[in-house]
């Protein structure tokens, strides 16, 4: 029986008679039906045996001695030889050759049924390679085929369809030499071979078993791409006839070699294409595995490492990543010199060379990183060296030819697939990620080489160990050699870096479509029109299409060719949707995208296999950014808008493979030809296509999944030289120091163009932020700056001096120029202008080259680079990366003059953050609701937005027009159906949302809601008092602590971005924010809900909000933003009429004559009125006679007029007055007064229908603070130095007159210009807010003077605080406090206290202190007996008992009490009790709230007291209530702890006493001195005090007196004793002598 695999290779020309005869093929009708390739072949080997006449085959007896010699076989790099055989033994010798007995030997055995084959070659080692193949029963009589393939160190057996393969290392790979090498000998050996190597190792039922059987077709394999039939040159035990019938006739061609059959013989005419590639040699090294020090490899290199590289992630697996001089990789030994991998004169066909490299940096100088000695004189061969200025390919032969290439496109930091491709007649060429990028056609003399010790092949480091190359460290990944040269259009298809890319931007003629990779060209009305990154090209159902070229053999329209996977990205927006398919992208045999009606589907065919994968959610007018990517692995993926929707791994099976006539990938309409099946009314932008996977290109960094990087710097924060950043080390440098300015938004940095002054941001060279080679996916720096001058060679920013980008001002134009190491862009404008703010933006791309953006205008590009010939002379600065200077200044580069603000730095360019939306440059998508009209029961009217109402809540009169009222009891507001957007999805916010609306809260109750955006969004409800909001049910921020009112229109707004986190506003005034935090994608049940909450919001029980809602706005962006744009202005909303923040100042530290500097206003000194030293810096001095200051005409505004003052209006002024009996005015506007009557010092605010008073006799002629508050519900309130000294809540009622003048004054009345004061004025501050309010958010700084009781100044047991005496009574003793540098008394539980007068709390009235009131202890409790007091007075009690600290604080009618067991003897601790009396109490233990009660209980009957004292250590009343504790700080603050500045106790480090060491003695120990040693008694001075003991040190020629506090050693300088009960200075001499 014939073996069909062998017979199967018949003469094609001999049958091309039949073949039109039967119709087998016919290139002319392609599309026709076609016979299945099997049955082609069979029907092509039936027609040519018949052709041929029938033989037999090589016969062997059985004897003693049998076997057929024949000649030697070439086993070569990649040799083969192959035989047919057939026997009933199960045990036989089939083949047998060596090196005539030494070391190497190949056999061919069958052994129990199975092919075996023992093969060695490694010198002077026994690591043969051992293989064995077949199911046993391999001795059926019938023909089977045996193949020995040789590829370097791997061999491969191959038994009729199996095959196996072995490696075995070794760098002579080789059987045998010319020398020794044997005859080749089948079915048997010599008698006299059977004392060999080989032969000694073949099983005994193998060398004493005869063949006996037939064999045929011996065919040779000689280092060339066709075999030759082998000629037998001896025969024992075996005869040839019958002859085999193709050694009666053939009639073969010569590239055709005779295949003998049973009943025939064939041509084997297919061994032409398939000897070619497999006799070519092609070597890889997948780096992926290390067995020790050989890298695994399907290839038989024997390739080492050495200095223990490291295995790393790679483009497809591992990389080998090697770092100094001592690691590198031998790829293979001297032996590869004997073939084209090592001499190029051995490569008929040419030499190509491949792989993926990834260098770390540049090296500092030229590096040889490859070579096999084309580096050396003396050496030949290739080699590849990288440096600043390229990667650079030699290729050297022995006669002396050289060729040089360089590339300059090799970019460290980035995976790109280089390789070198040589041919003899067409010279070198490199390919840069598939593209030609350098060639050099002829070569240059050198002279010959004879010899060289240079063979080796490293990769690395050059071949020669002389090596001294500094090189940075690299990897390297899929490492190919191929003995034969290859074109650009193969480059391509290796993938996956190669890229085709169409901008969809341009039309060029009448049918050029822009294009990188290769060329489209239009076909129809196809047009281009404004697209989501510059143009895009329309469809608009005519006819129109794209045409791709052909696609024979290429992975573009056919998969089978894809060796990496396939990838295709594009933007798409249907203008209409309708149930139409239409195909997007079509291929012949590979990728197909197309949609139907809003279902977007792909499909990919790769023979009969089929994947698909669809999307139902197309929406019309909506942009959509859509990527599909398969492999034969990983299957088929489609993801819409960055989000995976659909995945497919495992394929169908086809019937048939789909048949088209076109061979073309076409865009707008099918390849199958249907013209129904086109693009209607769609728009298509910025296609790109890969040969790799998603993942794969991800990777590698060609495409982008994830943000870009993005750096934001906003100067609010600067700390002396330093600017504040999460991520950047940001220095202010020069001379002065850059000063922080008000910018555009928030907080600028001024430059003043003088000394150096710059922003430094340090060396950035290791990163895209400071070297263009290394922003491989772009980079955009925008930022606003206001210069104040335009100086010639300003420079307003310098990433680098070398690889950067810069900002320059020149020839009265701004240059903005780009260089990376080899090329440069440059693009200039004039549209600048002085002190004016301008947002400037530089972007650059690689491929889209440099743009410049001056507010939202492009106004310049430069896509057409010119090549840089030299690099920047490097320096100490050349690397730097400045803000407002150049990395260099010369005689002709400066500083800028101006201020910067808001810098943004993103690896990205500009055209790809805008169309991802992580920037806004277009107005951003709103909604404005304004709540004005029902439509029906439900539904609210509005011409975008679907809005159902549910529980029939009403319009109301509202802070326009109408608005919303809902009531609580289940009523809320819900825009439906608006898919996963921003608008409640806070996870598509990329820029972030701003919701803004006024509101008027009706009613508070707990887990009230009043907004939630969406599960996970924002959540704005009532909880524990406070009004919170949260985002993603983090970071929370209290609206206002202090509660906002009822029945008050205020103006909310909450704005969120992922950067920078959440803020809220409320009336224009920033009220809290938190950090960004991670946000989870809302569900689809969530919505953007008014009043109620959505899943997850709120775990318990929740009420639905209470309050009105009117004009409500929602943009999708962030705050800061959309004001800084102008898309937004807080200017104009009904706070007050004026501008800017709510705040006015005034200032009197300079003057320019009469008029005071004032950046808004108009602020003169009139009469004489002069600035001297204030209370801060300068302030205003009025002297009686005629002098005032004239503050300008505000009846418009806030500041003049209260009626405009809505929520309230706050003014401080510091007054010092000069003389108090006369009556005298010191503040005086249309609306509202502050002056001295009759010794007392009185305010009046005046309504337009009720007038506020309050007074107080505090006034002295020392500076002091006046404050007064006034609010239109709570009335006016008065402060001295932030304490309340009066009030006035309802006012009386009465119609206002007309204002006697429209101007406010300092120092004189509204109607007289005679009546002026005597007073120094400083620090006039304006808040058009509550007071509460601005406290609340940290605005007003309170500065309420404390009582603080500390020991350090107690004499004789008394001290006197602020006119009131502190008395200590009773045992006590002055110990060590908590600090160092602190005293404490210690009570003793006995009789001991401290008596703090009367009144200490409050004046004894707790209701006085309308502020709270605030105490703080720092106490170190001995024990803990049960009812010692610390603290007792009427308003409030400190005491211990059941175990708890109890605090209690009282009115006459209610009191409050709390307690904590947190509290502990033997350490300091600090105490607080906190009340205020809307909060209620709080008690606090080093610094953490342990209890509080809100609301106050009622007494049963009211108290009174008659006893006003405050007593420390034991109660009012006496008894056994003292306290056994010592204490080193008593506070009393007038105010609530919110309040207050920060405890600086908390921050005391316990004082830890000193310990001496111990002396040290050094032997031999001295000699003591035999005579008596004379002493001295001090003479002692007494003087009685009451301090404690101490004890006096002697050591050395002084007296070192240490004092005992407690248990600790303190030095003193006084030295006193204690001597029974009573204490003496002590004056001491000694006379001592000094010991070692």
């Amino acid at each position: 029986m014939d073996n069909p695999a062998r017979v199967g290779r018949a003469d094609q020309t001999q049958c091309e008679n039949h073949r039109n005869t039967i119709g087998l093929y016919d290139e002319s009708h392609t599309s026709s039906r076609r016979f299945p390739p099997i049955m082609t072949l069979a029907i092509t080997i039936f027609l040519c045996l018949l052709l041929v006449p029938s033989g037999q085959a090589l016969r062997f007896l059985g004897e003693r001695e049998t076997y057929a010699k024949f000649p030697k076989w070439d086993a070569c790099d990649n040799a083969t030889i192959m035989f047919d055989f057939k026997t009933s033994q199960p045990n036989a010798l089939l083949m047998y050759t060596d090196d005539s007995g030494r070391y190497d030997y190949l056999q061919v055995a069958l052994q129990d049924g199975l092919v075996h084959l023992w093969i060695n070659f490694v010198r002077n080692e026994e690591k043969s390679v051992k293989i064995k193949l077949g199911d046993g029963n391999l001795h059926d009589g019938a023909w089977h085929t045996v193949e020995v393939k040789r590829n370097r160190m791997e061999t491969t057996l191959i038994v009729d369809e199996t095959q196996q393969s072995q490696v075995a290392f070794e760098a002579n790979y080789r059987i045998g030499d010319l020398d020794t090498k044997n005859y080749m000998y089948f079915g048997g050996i010599p008698s006299s071979f059977r004392g060999h190597t080989g032969a000694r190792k073949l099983p005994e039922s193998v060398l004493n078993a005869s063949f006996i059987g037939e064999m045929r077709n011996i065919l040779y394999f000689n280092c060339t791409c066709l075999p030759t039939r082998a000629t037998y040159l001896e025969l024992r035990g075996s005869t040839d006839f019958p002859k085999e019938t193709c050694d009666v006739r053939n009639e073969c061609p010569v590239d055709c070699p005779c295949i003998s059959g049973d009943t025939g013989s064939g041509c084997w005419c297919e061994i032409k294409q398939e000897c070619y590639k497999d006799l070519l040699a092609d070597y890889i090294l997948p780096m992926d595995r290390v067995e020790r020090d050989l890298v695994v490899n399907p290839s038989g290199l024997d390739s080492r490492v050495y200095g223990s590289p490291s295995l790393v992630n790679g483009v497809q697996g591992s990389a080998l990543q090697l770092g100094d001089r001592g690691q590198y990789l031998r790829v293979a030994g001297p032996y590869h010199k004997r073939e084209c991998f090592g001499d190029l004169d051995h490569c008929p066909k040419g030499y190509y060379i491949g792989m993926w490299l990834q260098f770390d940096g540049y090296p500092r100088t030229k590096a040889v990183y490859m070579s096999n000695g084309a580096q050396a004189a003396d050496g030949h061969g290739i080699a590849m060296s990288y440096s600043p200025d390229g990667l650079e390919f030699v290729f050297k032969t022995k006669d002396g030819r050289v060729w040089t290439a360089v590339t300059r496109d090799v970019q460290p930091k980035l995976w790109q697939h280089v390789a070198a491709s040589w041919d003899e007649d067409k010279g070198l060429y490199i390919y840069v990620n598939g593209h030609q990028d350098a060639h050099a056609s002829t070569p240059r003399r050198v002279p010959e080489v004879s010899s060289s010790q240079l063979n080796d092949f490293v990769l690395g480091r050059s071949n020669d160990p002389a090596d001294r190359d500094e090189r940075v460290s690299f990897k390297v990944d899929n490492y190919n050699f191929v003995s034969s040269f290859r074109a650009e259009e193969e480059m391509r298809e290796f993938g996956p870096a190669y890229r085709y890319h169409l901008p969809m931007d341009e039309i060029r003629g009448e049918d050029d479509l822009q294009m990188l990779g290769g060329r489209g060209r239009v076909v129809g009305p196809v047009r281009t029109v404004p697209g989501k990154i510059r143009n895009a090209v329309s469809f608009s159902g005519r006819g129109e299409y794209i045409d791709l070229g052909q696609t024979v053999g290429k992975c573009l329209g056919n998969l089978d060719a894809c060796q990496h996977g396939f990838y295709i990205s594009f933007f798409i927006k249907f203008n209409l949707i309708d149930n139409s398919k239409g195909y997007i992208y079509s291929s012949p045999h590979g990728m197909n995208i197309y949609h139907r009606g809003p279902q977007l589907l792909a499909t990919a065919e790769s023979g009969r296999k089929q994947w698909m994968v669809s999307y139902n959610g197309l929406r019309q007018t909506i942009w959509h950014f859509v990527e599909v990517s398969w492999s034969e692995d990983e299957g088929l993926t489609l993801y819409v808008d960055g989000n995976e929707v659909n995945h497919q791994q495992r394929e169908r099976s086809l019937r048939e493979i789909p048949m088209t006539r076109e061979m073309r990938v076409f865009l707008g309409r099918s390849n199958y030809g249907d013209s129904r099946e086109i693009l209607q009314a769609v728009e298509l932008d910025h296609m790109d296509i890969f040969y790799g996977t998603r993942d794969m290109l991800t990777a590698i960094d060609y495409v982008r999944t994830e943000s870009p990087t993005h750096y934001h710097v906003d100067f609010e924060d600067i700390r002396g030289s330093q600017v504040q950043n999460e991520y950047l080390l940001i220095s202010l440098v020069g001379s002065p120091t850059p000063e922080q300015v008000d910018g555009k938004v928030g907080q600028a940095i001024k430059l003043s163009g003088s000394g150096n002054q710059a922003v430094d941001f340090g060396d950035r060279s290791r990163e895209c932020l400071g070297n263009l080679d290394l922003c491989h996916r772009g980079v955009m720096y925008a930022m606003w700056v206001k210069p104040d001058t335009l100086s010639e060679g300003a420079t307003f920013l310098s990433t680098s001096g070398d690889n950067g980008i810069s900002l320059s001002y020149k020839n009265q134009r701004l240059y903005a120029t780009a260089q990376s190491s080899n090329l440069m862009w440059e693009v200039t404008t004039t549209d600048i202008q002085r002190r004016q703010w301008a947002y400037l933006e530089v972007s650059f791309h690689p491929l889209s080259g440099l743009s410049l953006f001056i507010n939202n205008n492009k106004v310049g590009e430069d896509m057409d680079p010119s090549r840089r010939d030299s690099r920047a002379a490097r320096g100490s600065d050349v690397s730097r990366f400045y803000l407002g200077r150049a990395s260099q200044v010369t005689r002709d580069v400066r500083s800028a003059d101006a201020a910067f603000d808001e810098l943004e730095m993103w690896y990205a360019d500009r055209d790809y953050l805008s169309a991802h939306e992580y920037i806004q440059r277009t107005q951003p998508r709103h909604f404005v609701i304004p709540f004005e009209e029902l439509a029906g029961r439900d539904r609210l009217a509005h011409d975008v937005l679907n809005i159902r109402l549910a529980d029939r809540p009403v319009l109301v009169p509202g802070k326009v027009n109408n608005a919303l009222q809902l009531k609580g009891r289940g009523q809320y507001a819900e825009v439906l159906n608006r898919g996963s957007e921003c608008l409640n999805n806070l996870a598509a916010c990329t820029q972030g949302i701003t919701i803004a609306a006024w509101m008027r809260f009706h009613r508070f109750e707990n887990n009230m809601v009043f907004l939630s955006t969406a599960e996970n969004g924002i959540l704005m409800l009532y909880r524990a008092g406070y009004i919170q909001v949260s985002v993603n049910g983090r970071g929370i921020v209290v609206l206002n602590e202090n509660g906002l009112d009822t029945d008050r229109w205020y103006f909310v707004e909450l704005t969120w971005h992922p950067d920078t986190g959440l803020k809220v506003y409320v009336d224009n005034q920033l009220r809290g924010e938190s950090p960004k935090d991670l946000v989870a994608a809302a569900s689809g049940r969530s919505s953007f809900r008014i009043g109620y909450p959505n899943q997850g919001d709120v775990n318990t029980r929740y009420a639905t909000g209470n309050f009105d809602v009117d004009e409500m706005e929602i943009w999708y962006g962030k705050r800061e933003d959309l004001m800084a744009f102008g898309f937004i202005s807080r200017d104009d909303l009904n706070f007050s009429s004026i501008s800017g923040r709510g705040f006015e100042e005034f200032t009197f530290d300079r003057a320019d004559g009469q008029r005071v500097r004032h950046d808004k206003y108009q602020v003169l000194l009139v009469g004489g009125a002069r600035l001297v030293g204030g209370r801060f810096q300068g302030a205003v001095y009025m002297n009686g006679g005629g002098q005032y200051v004239d503050l300008g005409k505000h009846f418009d505004k806030c500041l003049g007029n209260v009626d405009r003052c809505q929520h309230g209006m706050t003014l401080s002024v510091y007054l010092r007055p000069r003389d108090l009996r006369r009556n005298q005015t010191f503040i005086a506007a249309p609306t509202h007064r502050l002056y001295l009557e009759n010794g007392m010092l009185k305010t009046e605010v005046r309504g337009r229908d009720r007038t506020w008073t309050a007074q107080t006799d505090r006034i002295g002629t020392n500076w002091q603070r006046y404050t007064l508050a006034w609010h239109p519900i709570k009335g006016l309130s008065f402060y001295v130095d932030d304490e309340l000294v009066d009030t006035d809540e309802s006012g009386v009622g009465g119609r206002r007159p007309d204002p006697a003048s429209t101007s406010m004054y300092l120092g004189r009345s509204l109607g007289s210009s005679s009546d002026t004061a005597m007073v120094l004025v400083d620090e006039l501050q304006v808040w058009y807010e509550d007071l509460d309010q601005l406290r609340a958010t940290g605005r007003y700084s309170a500065q309420v003077v404390p009582y603080k009781v500390e020991f350090n100044n107690f004499r004789d047991n008394r001290v006197t605080i602020r006119d009131r005496e502190i008395l200590g009574r009773g045992t006590l003793r002055l110990v060590q406090g908590k600090g160092q540098n602190t005293r404490a008394f210690r009570l003793y539980g006995n009789d001991g206290y401290i008596d703090l007068g009367q009144n200490f709390v409050c004046g004894g009235d707790l209701t006085t202190c309308q502020q709270g009131a605030t105490l703080r202890l720092g106490l170190r409790p001995e024990d803990l007996r049960e009812g010692q007091v610390f603290i007792d007075s009427f308003p409030v009690r400190i005491w211990y008992e059941d175990g708890r600290l109890y605090g209690r604080l009282q009115t006459g009618t209610e009191f409050w009490q709390v307690d904590t067991s947190n509290f502990r003897p033997g350490a300091w601790q600090r105490v607080e009790l906190t009340w205020h009396p809307r909060d209620g109490l709080e008690m606090y233990v080093d610094g953490r709230r342990v209890d509080y009660q809100a609301y106050a209980t009622q007494y049963s009957t009211p108290r009174t007291s008659s006893d006003r004292r405050t007593y420390f250590g034991r109660a009012l009343g006496g008894g056994n209530t003292y306290a056994n504790t010592a204490v080193d700080s008593i506070e009393l603050w007038s105010a609530y702890r919110d309040y207050l500045p920060d405890d600086r106790y908390l921050r005391i480090r316990p004082y830890v006493p000193t310990t001496r060491p111990p002396v040290r003695r050094t032997t031999p120990r001295p000699t003591w001195p035999t005579q008596p040693i004379p002493t001295w008694r001090p003479r002692i001075r007494t003087n009685k005090v009451g301090l404690p003991g101490v004890v006096g040190i002697v050591r050395g020629n002084q007296s070192t007196v240490q004092t005992v506090i407690g248990k600790n050693w303190v030095n003193q300088s006084t030295l006193r004793a204690v001597f029974g009960k009573h204490c003496y200075d002590l004056s001491l001499s000694f006379s001592y002598l000094t010991t070692p």
